[in-house]
């Protein structure tokens, strides 16, 4: 679904991606509205067909972008691996296969407590995270100024 015609529907739909409430989204879109009243037409735009449509796009967006980020990242680490073992560089090969397993999730490394790199096992915190900086960049590109919040 291209970009929505109506300036102030696509930044509620990229704020709402992000992980803003429909209220907050609906204020930093430019629109005038206090307590229930914004609550009420913020509902009333989260329920427009285009406007979901939108939210939904750009939130498949940014999960298929971290999809193949993993993917790519273990690929790769599988291809260090193949030519380390080839040239005789156990070290760097045991450190591929290692690598492989924090970012399949199957290895933990003690700083963290989690695989920060699969969408499917993050919070819903670091995932609202996620999706902001992914749209924040897909804002940069389109040339669209950040709001600051």
């Amino acid at each position: 679904m291209p970009v929505l015609l109506n300036p102030r529907h696509e930044r509620f739909a990229i704020e709402v991606a992000k992980g803003f409430s429909s209220t907050e989204a609906y204020k930093t879109a430019g629109y005038e509205a206090e307590g229930s009243s914004a609550w009420a037409a913020a509902s009333r735009l989260l329920r427009d067909v285009k406007v979901k449509q939108r939210i939904a796009e750009l939130q498949r967006r940014v999960a298929t972008k971290a999809e193949i980020t993993l993917e790519t990242l273990i690929e790769h680490a599988n291809d260090v691996r193949s030519k380390a073992t080839e040239a005789g560089q156990f070290a760097a090969a045991v450190s591929a296969i290692k690598e492989m397993g924090v970012l399949t999730g199957l290895r933990v490394e003690k700083s963290e407590r989690t695989n920060k790199s699969d969408a499917r096992t993050l919070t819903e915190r670091e995932l609202d995270a996620a999706i902001a900086d992914a749209l924040a960049r897909e804002e940069a590109k389109a040339g669209i100024p950040p709001v600051t919040h």
